[in-house]
């Protein structure tokens, strides 16, 4: 099992302090009453967001909304507020962060942030320089903050003319600390770069990724780790629509509540949207990994062989270690219903054992 990587995640977080101690802050104001654009020089207090690092972008102020419409930079960005409603920044258009993190739903050491992020449309690049390359949601960057109840959300994804792009030149990081609440949401189309790890839940948070349809291009270039010490609870969702379920890939293992001093943190949420119906014997492959699937070996609750049932539909789930990594599938069985029902992740879906 690879436990040098997650031990390196802590070693870059407690080496960061994010936006506001940095070289300097632009704060979001909306002064500019004509207009809620990222690019309106009245809107900061410091000038526009630079990519030289003399003016991070910080946008703290409740119930913000921020449009990019047109290409933007800063060196570092902080989504995230305390206090009244969430900020909330709308990206249509590229985002250059070359040297920093992008922040969103709590700061360094405070507690009762939250912010949200809504990608439809541009490339988010976080990357090209020496810095700290990475993506934090309700993920606290300093690990030995005591802050609790911070919250952010990061929806991607949107229509295939017009289809984002997410490159993190590092890791992405998902409610790291207890008490901290994260979601990384993915639908409709686009392309999710990440270079290295993406954790949901690193120090006992609760990071809950979600995936709908199969238009989506999903690479992780590290370990997928989901709740993998500690006592977090995380799960990853997926919704299998017409277009099918989008793979995620990942180079190196999977790694799944590695401590193991809480089973079954690591859960496993399967849909099926509306009415559609897939074809008996379609295979659906939710993970493939070059690495193993470590730690627990599996999804709470969910052993090789195992029928889970959703939507009326009843799926074979199996970790398939035959090729040179493993991949975590389902695959479609002639006949609907199931012999009881147990909960994964606080949904109730059908369950019974292969004989």
């Amino acid at each position: 099992m690879k436990t040098s990587s997650l031990i390196s995640v802590s070693c870059l977080l407690a080496s960061t302090a994010f936006a506001s101690s940095a070289a300097g802050a632009t704060f979001w104001t909306g002064a500019d009453v004509s207009d809620d654009n990222w690019n309106t020089v009245g809107n900061w207090s410091n000038g526009l967001p630079l990519s030289n690092g003399t003016n991070n972008a910080t946008i703290d102020l409740a119930g913000a909304v921020v449009n990019l419409n047109a290409p933007g930079f800063s060196r570092n960005t902080l989504v995230s507020g305390t206090g009244g409603a969430a900020p909330v920044l709308n990206i249509a258009a590229n985002l250059t962060n070359p040297f920093s993190a992008i922040n969103v739903g709590s700061d360094a050491t405070g507690s009762n942030f939250s912010g949200v992020v809504n990608h439809t449309a541009g490339t988010v690049n976080i990357g090209g320089g020496s810095g700290s390359r990475r993506l934090l949601i309700a993920a606290a960057a300093n690990p030995t903050s005591t802050g609790t109840g911070n919250t952010g959300t990061y929806n991607f994804g949107g229509d295939a003319l017009n289809a984002p792009s997410l490159i993190v030149n590092d890791f992405v990081g998902i409610a790291a600390r207890s008490g901290e609440t994260g979601f990384f949401n993915l639908s409709g189309s686009g392309s999710v770069q990440i270079a290295n790890q993406l954790t949901l839940g690193q120090f006992n948070g609760s990071g809950n990724m979600s995936v709908t349809g199969g238009l989506l291009d999903i690479n992780i270039g590290g370990d997928f780790s989901i709740a993998p010490a500690g006592a977090g609870s995380s799960s990853l969702s997926v919704t299998i629509t017409d277009t099918g379920l989008s793979t995620i890939n990942v180079g190196g293992d999977v790694v799944l509540d590695f401590a193991g001093t809480t089973p079954g943190s690591a859960a496993f949420n399967l849909n099926v949207d509306g009415s559609f119906v897939p074809v008996a014997g379609t295979k659906f492959v939710v993970i493939d990994a070059d690495g193993s699937f470590t730690g627990l070996g599996g999804f709470a609750g969910i052993a090789d062989g195992d029928v889970i049932t959703a939507g009326g539909v009843d799926f074979t789930a199996n970790y398939d270690t035959s090729g040179s990594g493993t991949q975590f599938t389902l695959t479609v069985i002639p006949e609907p219903g199931s012999l009881g029902l147990v909960m994964l992740g606080g949904l109730a879906v059908g369950f019974r054992r292969r004989r």
